[in-house]
């Protein structure tokens, strides 16, 4: 292999290091990946001249987002019985058995999907509005059922003012006794 030149001083005096980044998802998943960054000692430039890194985070992302629908699939279905995946298949008109696929890696979910599911995640009454063909009837109908929860939701949220002015929201536990999956649409 020939001696890879500075593309901004044209020398060959590159010494290549390796950093480590580490991507984490709202959900705790993280993927650590290495990544080649190059050195020149003539001009003291530092990078990735070479475009080696964008594969190398790509893939990174997709092993994280592989990860994430298993986690957040898991947490769908454990959270509710009511909810299975071959009625989240249907109810969003994915191919049967594709949840199970994503579940086991043999096929990998694109960002969207990934997404999506986490609002299923947070949100499990979307399923039911995705059955009753995402009509605004359907979703006021969930909305309103779920008005009690929000309440209860948005009780356990505080506001906390920081020395330098700013403000954080944060929520405290939730509390154990509240179904937190909306009813059932039925019309």
């Amino acid at each position: 292999m020939s001696k890879k030149l500075c593309p901004i001083c044209g020398t060959g005096s590159l010494i290549k290091k390796t950093d480590t980044r580490v991507f984490t998802d709202s959900t705790g998943e993280k993927v650590e990946i290495d990544v080649p960054n190059y050195y020149c000692e003539n001009c003291e430039s530092y990078g990735d001249f070479f475009k080696e890194n964008s594969l190398i985070i790509s893939k990174a992302l997709k092993e994280l987002d592989a990860k994430v629908i298993k986690k957040v699939l898991a947490e769908i279905v454990s959270s509710n019985d009511k909810i299975k995946m071959s009625r989240i298949e249907r109810a969003l008109g994915l191919s049967q058995r594709t949840l199970t696929k994503w579940k086991i890696g043999a096929t990998k979910p694109n960002s969207s999907s990934v997404a999506l599911f986490k609002l299923i995640n947070l949100f499990p009454f979307l399923i039911d509005v995705a059955e009753n063909d995402y009509t605004k009837e359907a979703a006021n109908f969930a909305i309103r059922n779920c008005d009690q929860v929000a309440s209860m939701i948005t009780e356990n949220v505080q506001v906390i003012t920081i020395a330098d002015g700013s403000s954080k929201r944060y929520c405290e536990e939730r509390p154990t006794d509240i179904d937190y999956n909306c009813p059932p649409l039925t019309n």
